[in-house]
């Protein structure tokens, strides 16, 4: 059930529990800030300590208020704030911001406490902020409810941060920024309200163009995607805390190619988060975000300039970010041509000089703003001779007015001085200083939301449940002939196969599988076939079939291992000049994910993989797929025929959806083979792992 946090973060009136007059503690100073903002609501301070703090009365308890505030934020040591939520709850107090701290990030007695609250706040529906955390700050009601000295100008962004510290900076560097912050959340530890329920109550408040988030961990993120994906809001993210560890140490490949960086991307383009790595670039994205509503794709720009340098400098990273430059039409030569100075260029970037008029710039960017086919406008200036920068901006100020659904940029590569002034004119359109982040901007905007709905398919099937049930119960992998069974109750396209317990009955059921053919060992404790010789391939006939068998049988005897297999399993040869791989992994932090790449000998060696989060749609595993550098091997090439894609796709769902069904931890499909002749799907082997 989605949380209602209005009055949480929209309050009337506040409880401050642990108000103090000490001038250099939290309590302090977080009352001091609500009563120094323009917060019109009721305040009651809350210590049995005092009677007076800052001219307010001071009440021995929340049982004492005249009335029940609608949020109660708390700072006092970790060991009473449970206790005190309980008490509070008993007088009706149902939001709760805790900026005390001692908790998860203390150690296991912290977490504990944590834990129970998270309980409390889920067994009485509370909302429950925190712990760990600076406070929050509300510009659309003059409210600072934190205890930094941080503040920023209101505007139609929103910022989340895991980290009060970071969130207290970002705000200070906001603030000589275009970007206003409505509100700015300092999340802290989770135990109850999370990312997901800030982004839902965030995504439906109208005045809220961009929310932006600074996250460590996330906690539900299957209930993150779901959220992100019913709001058309720019959402931009720093994801920390995810360099060299793996996902997990893991025997597959698909575990040894998962990294939580790797499946981080993932999972953030999956909920149509734009990620960032920097503060600088956070800035430069929040600020085309907050200023242009960017309906479609960017896929022609625009470069207008006074100056080669920069422009080409600009024009080089468009490239590199896969951003298209606009062809002007030699109509549109011929009439830039006719104001122009002679010796400027008029090919894109438009080059009109360093002598270049206001005139000039007015004249090339209404022909520009007047292009239906040109989707955004990167305008250069930089400061030689003549024309100032601020004549520039107030040019593209009042152009942007008269054209507000249009993306126009401003460089504007100049003194200190003069950037400055340009951005306290209040411009309806993002300024930059630097030609990388502007197009790191616009690049980023090109990001589209997946907004179909990810619907989980249980899998109920008896002869599953027994295979799986028999694995658990022994505390080990599927064997091969139990995953190859899997697959085979999935109605997913093997090749043939059958088990055969010795030489005579293996020789008997060949006939049905045809020669050549592959012989494997099958087991509960053997789990690299290859390692112990238990592999032969390109067998022939029956004398092969029988030979292949006992030197099997040899090498096990060998290592004492003759007992511990449970048969041969014959397989159909087949080979394909495509092979591929499908994967599943249990990652520690987004759960259960799936990985796609190329497979056979280069799956480790060429690392082309791609990982989405489960539960996926139909348009994510067209996105897994698309993702390869190596997917044009899926198509028609000479004279091998395209892949069968819808196949593919129902095989890689159905796997997603028994991943999903019965909680497994690994799973390899290597390879998964393209037929050469028909371009149809074909599985020979599976590792599953529960």
């Amino acid at each position: 059930m989605a949380k209602n946090l209005t009055k949480m973060l929209n309050p009337k009136s506040i409880a401050i529990i642990g108000a103090s007059q000490k001038p250099d503690s939290v309590g302090f100073r977080l009352i001091n800030n609500i009563i120094n903002s323009e917060f019109c609501g009721d305040i009651y301070l809350v210590n049995p300590k005092y009677d007076e703090i800052l001219g307010k009365k001071c009440y021995k308890s929340v049982c004492d208020l005249p009335k029940t505030p609608d949020l109660s934020i708390i700072a006092i040591p970790a060991v009473a704030v449970y206790e005190n939520i309980v008490q509070s709850t008993k007088v009706g107090i149902k939001n709760f911001y805790i900026i005390s701290a001692g908790f998860g990030e203390m150690g296991a007695e912290g977490k504990k406490i944590e834990q129970s609250l998270a309980i409390l706040a889920s067994e009485n529906n509370l909302n429950i902020i925190g712990p760990n955390t600076i406070g929050f700050v509300n510009n659309e009601i003059g409210l600072n409810a934190n205890f930094s000295q941080s503040k920023c100008h209101n505007g139609n962004a929103a910022l989340i941060s895991q980290s009060g510290a970071l969130a207290s900076g970002i705000m200070n560097i906001f603030d000589a920024t275009q970007v206003g912050l409505k509100y700015c959340i300092s999340l802290g530890n989770q135990c109850d309200v999370d990312f997901a329920d800030l982004i839902d109550f965030f995504g439906s408040q109208k005045n809220i163009e961009v929310i932006m988030l600074y996250m460590e961990t996330v906690k539900n993120p299957s209930k993150m995607i779901e959220v992100c994906k019913r709001f058309n809001k720019k959402i931009i993210c720093i994801k920390s805390g995810t360099s060299a560890r793996g996902a997990q140490a893991a025997s597959s490949h698909t575990g040894a190619l998962a990294s939580s960086d790797v499946i981080t991307d993932a999972f953030l383009h999956q909920c149509g988060i734009i990620r960032v790595d920097s503060i600088d670039a956070l800035v430069a994205v929040a600020s085309l975000m907050s200023t242009t509503k960017v309906n479609k794709k960017i896929d022609a720009v625009a470069v207008i300039t006074n100056a080669g340098g920069p422009a080409i400098m600009t024009v080089d990273t468009l490239s590199r970010l896969n951003v298209n430059l606009y062809d002007f039409t030699d109509s549109e030569k011929s009439a830039m041509r006719e104001y122009l100075q002679r010796q400027a260029s008029v090919k894109n970037p438009v080059d009109m000089v360093a002598s270049a008029s206001v005139d000039d710039y007015k004249k090339t960017l209404e022909l520009c703003l007047n292009n239906e086919n040109i989707d955004a406008i990167i305008c250069i200036h930089l400061f030689i001779m003549g024309t100032k920068s601020q004549e520039i901006a107030q040019i593209l100020e009042n152009l942007k007015l008269q054209h507000p659904n249009k993306c126009i940029v401003g460089i504007f590569i100049t003194n200190e001085q003069s950037f400055d002034d340009i951005k306290k004119m209040n411009t309806h359109f993002p300024v930059y200083s630097s030609t990388d982040l502007a197009v790191l901007a616009i690049s980023k905007a090109n990001l589209s939301i997946n907004t179909e709905k990810c619907k989980i398919k249980q899998i109920k099937n008896k002869n599953i449940e027994k295979i799986v049930s028999s694995a658990k119960s022994d505390n080990r992998m599927l064997t091969t002939f139990e995953s190859l069974n899997v697959l085979k109750e999935l109605d997913l396209p093997l090749v043939k196969y059958a088990l055969a317990k010795n030489a005579t009955e293996a020789v008997s059921l060949a006939k049905n599988i045809g020669y050549p053919m592959a012989i494997k060992i099958t087991s509960k404790t053997i789990t690299h076939k290859s390692d112990v010789g238990g592999v032969k391939v390109g067998i022939a006939n029956e004398k092969e079939l029988t030979a292949a068998i006992n030197e099997i049988l040899n090498n096990l005897k060998k290592k004492n291992l003759e007992k511990q297999i449970d048969g041969f399993i014959l397989q159909e040869m087949k080979s394909s000049k495509r092979e591929f791989v499908y994967g599943i992994i249990k990652d520690s932090n987004f759960g259960l994910c799936s990985m796609f790449g190329l497979g056979g000998i280069f799956v480790e060696a060429m690392k082309d993989v791609s990982f989405k989060v489960l539960p996926t749609n139909e348009q994510d595993i067209e996105e897994q797929i698309n993702a390869l550098r190596t997917s044009k091997l899926l198509g028609k090439i000479r004279n091998l025929p395209a892949a069968n894609l819808e196949q593919l796709k129902d095989v890689m769902q159905k796997i997603n959806n028994f991943a999903t069904s019965f909680d497994i931890s690994e799973l390899d499909l290597n390879p998964l083979l393209i037929d050469d002749n028909d371009g149809s799907i074909s599985l020979i082997d599976a590792r599953i792992k529960m």
